[in-house]
């Protein structure tokens, strides 16, 4: 600074702000440029900060990876016991849309800027809980009934089918090698009872218990309320990980929630609400065509729904010689009615239902021979959802790496939009 004084023309008076304001060029040139020894080499501090930063941008992201990593560790060891709480979480998923559409209608003043959520859940809750026992009392005996019969009776259809049309049997004989035949009439009886076999293990996981008294009466109460305290406390969960995480990793982990949380929940309204429209559709279009066993078509038809691109065909070609062997002249009109409700179920249910997935056609079809194979009946359901998460993650951990903060990754995934990106800043 002195010498800076000194550098001053004759004459002129150098005040104390001037030199202030000397002093802080310096010091600012000073932070941005290191000169080092040497002929002209200079080394850019900045330069500096950002290589000591990128590992530790590195373990910042991958850190929280590894206790998610555990975390799903821990939760598959103990995945027989976790089937009642994974229902639950699938009703919390369909009840929440209902939530938030009736805190939006509250008043948002006064006493009721806190009273909004517990309401709103507490209602809805209620609510459900009714239309369940109504919808069990009235229509699920039926339906179960209805289905397990068709089920049990499939060999039986077969048979009937075999004898009673003559044109398609020959064409039958004629195309199908003997090898094969042999193996279709022996394995198409069984495939009722496989079928049913199958959902009675996935309830029996969904509704899992030790046997005892006091484990059916944990169930029975543990999951209304494992429903009702998620719907009161979604709204806080972002904020509540923040305060019980350490800071450097709340960011990533809350991320890491919101993708999980965004694709799940959105895979499953879409599916349970695809699968029920095409399964009442389905029922009205065999009631109007005359098909007797309309309700237990209806049934099969939801069910395929759930699994993609496969699942719609396996239920069709279930239903199809049923409908041949009981009433042959209402199969056309039954076909018609498949590839008309496939096409505006292409065009019209499934646009407006939505997909975080976006898988192809192929590779939907290879996950979920993956997670049959791995998981059964229960990996073919969640085997596209649990991968499009995968894919999400690896993207949100590569901008990660990449220097990028939690929110701006957060903000170049798919899934997501920029309200749900602010919702993430401000928690």
């Amino acid at each position: 600074a002195a010498a800076l004084w000194l550098q001053e023309p004759a004459g002129m008076e150098c005040t104390r702000v001037a030199v202030r304001e000397r002093i802080a060029t310096v010091r600012t040139n000073w932070t941005n440029s290191v000169v080092v020894r040497g002929p002209k080499r200079v080394v850019d501090s900045r330069s500096n900060v950002d290589q000591l930063e990128r590992p530790r941008a590195i373990v910042g992201a991958l850190f929280p990876i590894a206790i998610v990593i555990g975390v799903c560790w821990i939760l598959y060891s103990a995945r027989h016991a976790l089937g009642p709480y994974i229902f639950g979480l699938l009703i919390v998923y369909l009840l929440l849309p209902v939530v938030h559409r009736v805190e939006s209608l509250m008043p948002d003043h006064g006493v009721w800027v806190r009273a909004r959520r517990p309401v709103a859940a507490i209602v809805t809750s209620v609510v459900a809980l009714v239309a369940a026992i109504v919808f069990l009392e009235a229509l699920v005996g039926p339906i179960i009934t209805s289905a397990r019969e068709l089920m049990e009776d499939l060999g039986v259809y077969w048979s009937t089918f075999q004898a009673n049309q003559g044109q398609i049997q020959e064409w039958y004989v004629a195309v199908i090698p003997a090898d094969i035949r042999v193996k279709i009439d022996a394995y198409v009886p069984d495939i009722g009872a496989a079928m049913i076999e199958k959902v009675a293990d996935i309830l029996n996981w969904l509704f899992y218990t030790s046997g005892s008294v006091l484990s059916v009466a944990s169930v029975l109460l543990a999951v209304p309320l494992f429903v009702a305290y998620y719907l009161l406390d979604e709204k806080d969960t972002a904020r509540r990980l923040r305060e019980q995480m350490p800071g450097p990793w709340a960011a990533d982990l809350i991320a890491i929630f919101r993708i999980s949380d965004r694709i799940l929940g959105s895979y499953v309204r879409g599916i349970v609400g695809t699968a029920t429209i095409v399964g009442v559709i389905t029922g009205l279009g065999y009631w109007f065509i005359g098909v007797e066993l309309a309700l237990a078509l209806a049934v099969v038809a939801f069910a395929g729904e759930i699994v993609p691109i496969l699942g719609p065909w396996i239920a069709f070609f279930i239903s199809f010689p049923v409908i041949l062997a009981t009433q042959p002249d209402r199969a056309v009109a039954a076909v018609v009615l498949f590839l008309i409700l496939q096409i505006v179920e292409a065009l019209f249910i499934a646009p407006r239902a939505g997909s975080p997935v976006e898988m192809t056609a192929a590779g939907t079809i290879l996950l979920l021979a993956i997670g049959g194979g791995v998981a059964g009946g229960i990996g073919v359901i969640f085997a596209v959802p649990v991968a499009a998460i995968l894919r999400t993650l690896c993207v949100y951990i590569s901008r990660r790496i990449e220097g990028v903060s939690p929110e701006a990754a957060l903000a170049q995934l798919r899934p997501f939009r920029t309200r749900d990106v602010q919702s993430h800043v401000a928690s």
